[in-house]
C-alpha cells in the first residue's frame, strides 16, 4: 500500500520508479524528499541516500475542463449533448449551477469516429501540467546515484527489474477526473460514446453509452475522499514525462546478486514442496552444525522435539534469477542500442524529448525499432567539449563521460 501523504498528491516530480505490466507508473522513492518523509517510508531509500538539494524550477501550464486528446484527430467529432439528452438528478442540476460540474463540461458529451481504430483520452475538468527545468541538477544526480537505486530495488525491494527499466519523473500532467477508450478492427463510421456526470455512479464521470470500443473512467469514488467533501485533488496522473536510467548488464548483475535461506525438505508439506517449485539456477553453500547430530544417528530416528532447520544451514546465492519483462517504450530500445555501441559506459540516461524528436510529422504510429534507431543516427554527431564526449542533435547532448569536477563515483554515463 502506497503512504497516503503519497496518495493525496499522485505521480510527482522527483519521483523514482517503473512502468508495470498493466502501464501504470511503480512508485518507489522520491529524490527530492528527505529519507524520513512519509513519502519515502513504504519502500524505505538506498543506502547512504541523501536527497537531491535543488531550488526546483518548474514550467507550469493548465488546461480548462472539457479537454479531449484523440488519434487520429481528423476523424472525431465531439458534440455537447442537451438538457433531454442526459439524466440528471437534482443533485446534479445543483452541482451544474454551483460550478461543481463544470459549465464547459455540462451535461456531457458525445464522441463519434469515423476510423476503424483510434483512442481519446477526456479530461472534463481542469488538469495541470509541470514540467522540471533543473535537467543538468537532475542528470548528474541520477548519474551518480543509479546503481545504488537497482541495487535497493532489486535486491531490498525484490522487484528484479532489468538494467533498463527505472524512471525518474521530470514532468507530469494532473487532474481530478478522466475517461479513457481505445477501438481497434472497428468499421469506419460505427464508432461513438457519450460521457457524461453522474451522481450515482463509481466514478464522477462515466460513458452512458459506449458502440464498438472499450472505455473506462475514474477514479473511483472512495479515491475521491477528503477531508474537505469539495475537495477534489489533482491526483491523477494522465501523462509522466521523464529520464529512462539504464545500467550496463555487467553493473546490474553485480548489483542484484541475492542470498536466501532455504527450508529442509523434511519440515515441509507436499503441498509446500509443489508451490515453491519455480526454478532459480544457483550456487549453495552448506554449513553443518559439527555440535549437533546428523539426522541419521541416534540410532536412525529423529527427535521429534528436534528441528532439521539448526542441524543444516544452507545459503543461496544467485545472480541469475529471471528479470521483468519490459513493456515496450522507444527510450528502452535507444537505451540498450547506446550500451551495446557504448561498452564502457556503466550508466545511460535518455530523455523523453529525445524520442518525440524522433517522430516525423503525419505519423500517427512509432517507426520499428530499426528506423527508430536509424534515425538516431542520422541525427546525432559525436563532438568533445570540456573534457566530455558529447552527440549534438538539435540543442539535445549525448554525454559519455563528465569532466573531472563533477562527483560521480566509479560510473561513466550516456546523457541523451
Amino acid at each position: 500500500m502506497l503512504p497516503l501523504e503519497y496518495r493525496k498528491q499522485g505521480v510527482s516530480i522527483g519521483d523514482v520508479g517503473a512502468i508495470n505490466d498493466q502501464g501504470g507508473f511503480e512508485y518507489f522513492f522520491n529524490i527530492l524528499l528527505p529519507a524520513h518523509h512519509p513519502c519515502n517510508q513504504a519502500g524505505g531509500v538506498p543506502d547512504g541516500f541523501t536527497p537531491l538539494s535543488v531550488n526546483l524550477r518548474k514550467e507550469e501550464g493548465s488546461t480548462s475542463p472539457g479537454t479531449h486528446i484523440t488519434n487520429p484527430e481528423w476523424d472525431t467529432c465531439r458534440t455537447r449533448l442537451g438538457y433531454h439528452e442526459a439524466e440528471m438528478g437534482n443533485e446534479l442540476h445543483a452541482a451544474l449551477r454551483t460550478g461543481k460540474i463544470p459549465a464547459e463540461v455540462g451535461y456531457g458529451f458525445r464522441f463519434d469516429f469515423k476510423s476503424s481504430e483510434g483512442a481519446i483520452l477526456i479530461l472534463p475538468e481542469e488538469y495541470i501540467s509541470e514540467d522540471n527545468l533543473n535537467e543538468d541538477d537532475f542528470d548528474n544526480y541520477a548519474a551518480a546515484n543509479a546503481i545504488s537505486w537497482y541495487t535497493h530495488i532489486n535486491n531490498v525491494l525484490g522487484r528484479r527489474l532489468g538494467g533498463n527499466s527505472l524512471l525518474l519523473v521530470t514532468g507530469v500532467d494532473k487532474t481530478s477526473a478522466w475517461g479513457v477508450a481505445s477501438f481497434v478492427h472497428a468499421e469506419k463510421g460505427t464508432v461513438n460514446m457519450s460521457m457524461v456526470p453522474n451522481s450515482h455512479t463509481q466514478s464522477k464521470y462515466w460513458f452512458c453509452s459506449v458502440s464498438c470500443a472499450t472505455a473506462r473512467s475514474g477514479p473511483s469514488r472512495n479515491n475521491l475522499k477528503t477531508d474537505e467533501p469539495t475537495d477534489e485533488p489533482l491526483d491523477q496522473c494522465v501523462f509522466v514525462r521523464g529520464v529512462r536510467v539504464s545500467v550496463s548488464p555487467a553493473i546490474l548483475k553485480n548489483s542484484s546478486r541475492m542470498s536466501v535461506k532455504t527450508d529442509s525438505l523434511r519440515e515441509l508439506s507436499t503441498g509446500d514442496i509443489l508451490s515453491r517449485s519455480r526454478f532459480i539456477p544457483c550456487q549453495g553453500n552448506r554449513a553443518r552444525n559439527p555440535e549437533l547430530p546428523r539426522p541419521q544417528e541416534n540410532g536412525g530416528k529423529r527427535d521429534p522435539g528436534r528441528s532439521v532447520l539448526p542441524e543444516i544451514e544452507t545459503t543461496v546465492t544467485t545472480d541469475r534469477i529471471p528479470l521483468k519483462s519490459l513493456p515496450y517504450h522507444p527510450l528502452a530500445i535507444i537505451n540498450e542500442h547506446l550500451l551495446d555501441k557504448h561498452p564502457t559506459a556503466d550508466v545511460v540516461l535518455s530523455h523523453d524529448n529525445c524520442w518525440f524528436s524522433l517522430i516525423e510529422n503525419g505519423e500517427n504510429s512509432l517507426p520499428n525499432d530499426v528506423e527508430l534507431l536509424r534515425r538516431v543516427r542520422d541525427k546525432y554527431d559525436a563532438v568533445l567539449s570540456n573534457g566530455a564526449a558529447m552527440c549534438k542533435i538539435l540543442g539535445v547532448f549525448l554525454l559519455t563521460w563528465m569532466d573531472t569536477n563533477t562527483q560521480v563515483p566509479d560510473a561513466n554515463f550516456l546523457n541523451i
